[in-house]
């Protein structure tokens, strides 16, 4: 057997596993502790898919510990530089590499449900979407668990995948279950887009916050590519004639897409959220939370002589100084602080982000109460002119 060489000893992809995975986790992160400040501290209102999220990112934590444990103990060099040197422990670096699968089922897993969470409490009252939503979670649930068993208890005895280096004789072979859990995913990404995307089209919003709404769903096709590629990198990898002939060095890159897939998975969870913050800091852009920038149609009713006859005039109007009404556009029922009633002139959403957050000028679209819907405020700007019937 020719020995190596010591160019080949020398080749490292320690930079590319280490870059791959800290600039994704970084970027997450970040994401995840904006939007756990304006969960927390703008807007005080911490819901049921923040809990979900804090758990997916705690999750990703876990998952990005273990790639760089992997590092220390060989991954990304060649296994005659591991043989040779003997400064890493192959058994360590194989319980680094177990105690990985967990943290990248729950990280996948949780990321998802929180955005599904979101997205069934913001258009509840759209039935067939709430419905296909709540059917991608079931589905993401029971194909993972299913995954996470059949991975974990690949060996046995369990300890052998890493005292023995997952000898054939002993383990099931893995990739049939990798695939259909990495399909599984990247068919929920593309589920939950094709689901949302239609409907915030929908949405009555300025030209500015609709293209921030449909770049921040867009962003999961980021997730759907990441996904594919672990999947065809996984598959050239495994299906190597002969198996897998050097691990630590062939296997790098599935650890950077791996990555990648959670924390972009985590940022389209987490971007929404942070839109409050972001309009306290750049109101201009994104337009304020308690009002839209836009002016929209607007109409005013007006009395006459005739008891109970409305006047409906369309028209660009000024905020005025007198009077203000609060909006049910669901019932329809107006309250009125002044005498006469002015209905609407914009609506405001929080990047698919209710608020909740006590305003007392609010509306809810498309209808129900409490967190149900989309939060919008209305304006009203009030005539004063004087009819006969009011000077008599």
């Amino acid at each position: 057997m020719v020995a190596p060489s010591p160019e080949f000893l020398a080749q490292s992809r320690v930079p590319q596993i280490i870059a791959g995975n800290a600039v994704v986790q970084i970027i997450g992160t970040l994401f995840f502790l904006t939007r756990s400040y304006t969960r927390l501290f703008i807007i005080r209102s911490w819901k049921s898919e923040d809990y979900v999220l804090t758990v997916g990112w705690l999750a990703a934590m876990g998952y990005s510990i273990c790639q760089y444990g992997e590092v220390s103990q060989g991954a990304g060099r060649h296994l005659a530089f591991n043989s040779i040197t003997g400064t890493t422990s192959p058994v360590t670096l194989q319980k680094y590499s177990y105690a990985a699968f967990p943290f990248l089922f729950i990280a996948l897993i949780f990321t998802k449900l929180s955005i599904g969470l979101s997205y069934i409490r913001i258009f509840y009252h759209d039935v067939l979407g709430r419905r296909l939503v709540q059917g991608t979670m079931v589905l993401l649930v029971l194909s993972n668990v299913a995954n996470i068993g059949e991975v974990m208890l690949a060996c046995n005895p369990i300890q052998v995948y890493w005292t023995e280096l997952r000898p054939a004789s002993k383990c099931i072979t893995t990739q049939i279950p990798l695939y259909v859990n990495g399909t599984i995913n990247v068919l929920v990404d593309i589920g939950l887009i094709a689901t949302v995307l239609p409907r915030v089209l929908k949405l009555k919003l300025n030209n500015r916050q609709r293209y921030v709404l449909v770049g921040i769903v867009s962003i999961g096709w980021i997730a759907v590519a990441a996904g594919i590629l672990r999947l065809v990198r996984v598959g050239m990898t495994l299906g190597k004639p002969g198996g897998i002939v050097d691990a630590p060095w062939d296997t790098y890159d599935i650890s950077i897409w791996s990555s990648s897939e959670i924390y972009v998975g985590l940022v389209c969870a987490a971007a929404p959220g942070i839109k409050p913050l972001v309009s306290k800091i750049l109101p201009k852009i994104l337009g304020s939370t308690t009002k839209s920038r836009s002016q929209s149609r607007s109409q005013t009713w007006t009395a006459d002589a005739n008891p109970g006859s409305i006047e409906l005039s369309l028209k660009k109007m000024r905020r005025g100084t007198i009077g203000s009404v609060t909006t049910n556009r669901s019932t329809n029922d107006a309250k009125s602080t002044g005498p006469y009633i002015e209905v609407s002139r914009g609506v405001d959403v929080d990047l698919l982000d209710d608020d909740d957050d006590g305003k007392e000028e609010s509306g809810i679209i498309p209808g129900g109460g409490g967190d149900a819907g989309i939060h919008m405020t209305s304006e009203t700007t009030v005539p004063t002119t004087t009819t006969a019937a009011a000077r008599r």
